[in-house]
């Protein structure tokens, strides 16, 4: 197993920048290498949440095989290089995998008239109990990454189940002065949200209006705007409190979370005081979901994440064999 604590990146990788930046969408060459790696047996399906609310999701099934559910990143989607990288890791190594897009990602936008907003975990969780219906929960488990990675961890405290959150969003309020500072990272964000709205209000015209909103340049401006015509919430502080996991809100998690101290997006000290049942693995370098081992793009992360789901699942196994043979 890759040492959890001491990932080093070859020179030139060393950089949190370098790391966020080589890791996304904007590497052509990662981008068709982790393509390749997608698994290719999939069914598409609609998941119905208790209010009616659909949600679209990959799955990849093996039969009798331990599922994982992947949730990706704020204003990613289920194609992510990132999750199409790990998918196919875990369908490799003999994993059912289901790939989840929240709602108004991955091009659903048409699915629900009400928008997404991060709060929304209800709707996450019934779709998570939908995919896991046939299975127990202890064959079951969660991967998500940073705005994933908050909505695995809030699931795991609602369900029970296990989850893994690389470079989670622990408080929302303090990533975003992160964003707005980089020139880089606060365009990035603002010109996927703008592309979000106007993919919402061509599905909607009816009901949304999105030219204001297209007029605003950082994502602290596009918050205060979008938590007051489209939540249910007084003030962004309100609504950032309302999704955030700092403090003990994880006490009934099963969790663990693998993050970097360099990280540009998330401040290492949103992981100080989380509560003494999540497992947290901190590495100096990283970046923002990087993790980029070597100059062929390979993934640390994911290797330490498959490992830790084959412990995760031996234990459940060996707890299946102790209670069938004391039975």
């Amino acid at each position: 197993m890759p040492d959890k604590t001491m990932f080093k990146p070859p020179l030139g990788l060393r950089s949190a920048h370098a790391q966020t930046i080589l890791s996304s969408s904007l590497n052509p060459i990662l981008t068709r290498k982790r393509a390749r790696s997608t698994p290719t047996v999939s069914e598409e399906k609609i998941l119905t949440a208790s209010d009616g609310v659909r949600l679209h999701a990959y799955l990849h099934e093996r039969d009798n095989a331990p599922l994982v559910v992947l949730l990706h990143g704020w204003l990613g989607g289920a194609d992510a290089i990132y999750i199409r990288s790990v998918a196919g890791k875990l369908y490799n190594a003999g994993y059912a995998v289901a790939r989840l897009n929240l709602r108004d990602h991955g091009g659903s936008e048409a699915l629900n008239e009400g928008m997404f907003h991060s709060a929304r975990i209800d709707e996450v969780v019934d779709a998570v109990r939908a995919l896991c219906a046939t299975r127990e929960p202890s064959n079951c488990a969660l991967l998500g990454f940073s705005l994933g990675g908050n909505f695995a961890l809030r699931v795991s405290a609602r369900t029970g189940l296990y989850a893994i959150a690389c470079c989670p969003v622990i408080d929302p309020a303090g990533a975003m002065p992160s964003i707005d500072n980089s020139p880089i990272y606060r365009r990035y964000f603002v010109k996927k949200w703008h592309r979000s709205l106007l993919a919402k209000a061509h599905a909607f015209p009816h009901a949304y209006e999105v030219e204001t909103a297209l007029r605003l340049n950082t994502v602290a401006d596009l918050t205060d705007h979008f938590v007051e015509r489209y939540t249910e919430y007084n003030n962004s502080a309100d609504y950032f409190d309302a999704y955030s996991v700092a403090g003990d809100r994880l006490r009934e998690a099963n969790a663990k979370i693998i993050a970097a101290a360099d990280d540009p997006v998330i401040p290492g000290l949103s992981f100080r005081d989380l509560p003494s049942s999540i497992e947290l693995v901190m590495t100096q370098r990283g970046g923002h979901c990087g993790y980029l081992a070597n100059w062929s793009f390979d993934s640390w992360f994911d290797s330490v994440a498959l490992e830790s789901l084959a412990l995760h699942f031996s234990a459940f196994e060996r707890e299946r064999a102790q209670e069938r043979s004391a039975g």
